[in-house]
Formats: structure tokens, sequence, C-alpha cells
């Protein structure tokens, strides 16, 4: 029965209020500053033919209408107040109107305002969790996913065709990425394309340059006797220069040719 009879009252003091405030013609705060504003460069016309400066136009109509939103706006601060008022009536503390109502409808249903907040909480969750539980819902998630791997492979793609090229413009002969293998796979993990392709050709170079000549090759130059390239030098792994005294020694020669400190 109090919790009838406290709704009841709630219900009416609210009905009241509305009343006052349409026949008042109450607005929003923001609904009355956008109409103030709105009147306030409409009625900034003329101009001054000495000075320049514009003047407001003063009559009878746009002063009306300042007094209009004047007395909407302050019958919209009367109904929160009066919201605010009956509240604290009750003993609650609302911070604002909007806090008020929610307040005097915990109140109205014989609960804390905590208890009413956890409630619409759930309540709110659970509009969710059936949202997410619908087939619309799915259809999104289902779509968005396949947006993301289309967007990570083409990444992937763009990715591999700009390494291609960079690789081509010095060696030509690599037309696809393939011909680098798994060692290529597993740096350019860390490293762009090109730089990944620098450092297995300074491998093998490397490896090349520590075989031994093949039997028979009189004559010829044996791999210890070419010079590094520039590339080579710059991917030379300093350890495997400090093991091997004739790996270090074409090293030298190679940097003295190119001229590198």
């Amino acid at each position: 029965m109090a919790e009838n009879e406290t709704m009841s009252a709630v219900e009416a003091g609210a009905q009241t209020a509305e009343n006052a405030a349409a026949e008042a013609g109450v607005v929003a705060p923001q609904e009355a500053d956008s109409g103030a504003q709105t009147l306030e460069q409409q009625t900034a016309s003329g101009s001054d033919a000495e000075g320049g400066q514009s003047k407001p136009a003063q009559n009878r109509d746009t002063n009306s209408a300042y007094k209009g939103i004047r007395r909407r706006a302050e019958a919209y601060d009367d109904l929160s107040n009066g919201v605010m008022s009956f509240a604290r009536s009750k003993g609650l503390q609302p911070k604002d109107a909007a806090e008020a109502v929610k307040m005097l409808q915990a109140d109205a249903a014989g609960k804390s305002y905590e208890e009413y907040q956890r409630e619409e909480a759930a309540a709110e969750a659970e509009l969710e969790e059936r949202a997410r539980d619908s087939r619309v819902y799915r259809d999104l998630a289902a779509q968005a996913e396949r947006d993301r791997t289309d967007a990570e492979a083409y990444r992937a793609n763009e990715r591999m065709r700009k390494d291609l090229a960079a690789i081509q413009a010095v060696d030509p002969s690599v037309t696809s990425l393939e011909q680098l293998g798994d060692e290529y796979k597993e740096l350019v993990r860390n490293m762009n394309g090109l730089d990944a392709y620098y450092v297995i050709k300074g491998r093998q170079a490397v490896q090349n340059a520590a075989m031994p000549p093949a039997t028979g090759d009189v004559g010829r130059k044996t791999d210890m006797d070419r010079d590094f390239t520039s590339e080579e030098l710059d991917h030379l792994n300093y350890d495997d220069l400090l093991k091997d005294d004739k790996l270090y020694k074409k090293a030298m020669r190679s940097m003295l040719k190119f001229g590198k400190q």
C-alpha cells in the first residue's frame, strides 16, 4: 500500500509538473540555448554606414521571442527543482534531476538506489546478451571477421609484392620469394624483405668463400681470390671473420677496395 501511494504521489507530481511545463512550452536547456543563439544571429542585421558595425534589430517581435525562450527555460528549471525537492523530502540525496527520478523509482519499488542500479545494469547486460545471441549480431560478427582476415591477407600480399620488387631491383634473377626458401620466411618476420635477402646472400658468400677450390681448376680464380661485393660486406658475420683468418683477410682486402671503414 505504501509503495502504491508513493508511486501515485510521484506520478501525480510528475504529471502536474509536465502539464505545467507543456502549457508553458518547456524545452530542454540545450534547445533554449540553441534557439537563443539562432535569434541572436537572425537579429544581427543591418550595418552602420559610417563605422561598418553590425547592429541588432530592436523590435517587438524579437523581444517577445526572447521572453518566450526565457519563460520556457525557467519552467524547465522549475520542473527540475520540483523533482529534486520532492526526492529530498523523502530523504534522498540526488545530484541532479535525472538521478532524482531514478531514486524515486527505486524508492517506490521499495529498493535501495544501489540495488536499483544493480538490477538496471543486469537488465541492460541481459539485453546485450540477447542481442549477441541474435542472428543479425552473429552475421555482423562473422562479416567483421571476414573483413579482418581479408584486410590482413591484402596487407601481407602488398608487403610481399613490394619486397619482391625491391629484391628484383638488385637481383633480377629472383622471380619469386619462394626461391629464397624457409630461411627468408623466418628472417622476414623481423626485418624487411631486402634486408633478409642480403643476410641470406651474405651467409652464402661466407660459406662459398670457406670452401676449397675444385681440383683441376688451374688458372681460374678461387672464391677466396674473389673480392666480396659491397652488399656482401655489409652482411658479413663478424664472428665468422674472427674464426677464419683467410676470410678475415679477404674481407679487409674488399673493404679497402670499396673504401669502407
